[in-house]
């Protein structure tokens, strides 16, 4: 059975709303597991806190948002993107995911992590599917 590329990107939608209506995105999260406020004292969250971001972070992110746009538009049109873009996307993502880890590991709940890991899964599923385009059909004279 073929999956469409416009299923796909319906899924990788669906998959997008509910990682933003997940309760880390909803609700104020409390400190991380370990820390604890000095009694008077002043600390800040880890979690909130601005973190100096690595060039290929930035850039690997800058990549993966036009590729994942480029992606994203041809699937929901039902056509495909060069083989190429999509193992760029893929790449792209592992490198900005990999940056993160610490952040989804101490900051997200088990449902926060647990809707990282499929909005992951599926836009590589999503890229790995027009990496191994379908071949085009054959025109009968």
């Amino acid at each position: 059975m073929k999956v469409s590329y416009r299923a796909m990107g319906v899924m990788v939608l669906a998959v997008f709303l509910a990682e933003i209506l997940t309760p880390e995105h909803l609700l104020t999260r409390p400190l991380p597991a370990g820390l604890s406020l000095p009694p008077g004292g002043v600390s800040f969250d880890l979690c909130a806190a601005w973190e100096q971001i690595g060039w290929i972070c930035r850039l690997s992110s800058l990549v993966w948002i036009v590729t994942f746009i480029m992606i994203l538009v041809q699937g929901l049109r039902n056509r495909t993107v060069g083989p190429a873009i999509a193992l760029v996307s893929l790449t792209t993502l592992a490198i900005t995911t990999y940056y993160q880890r610490w952040h989804f590991q101490h900051c997200y709940s088990n449902i926060g992590i647990a809707s990282v890991v499929l909005w992951v899964s599926a836009v590589s599923l999503m890229c790995i599917q027009q990496a191994l385009q379908r071949p085009p059909p054959v025109k009968s004279p």
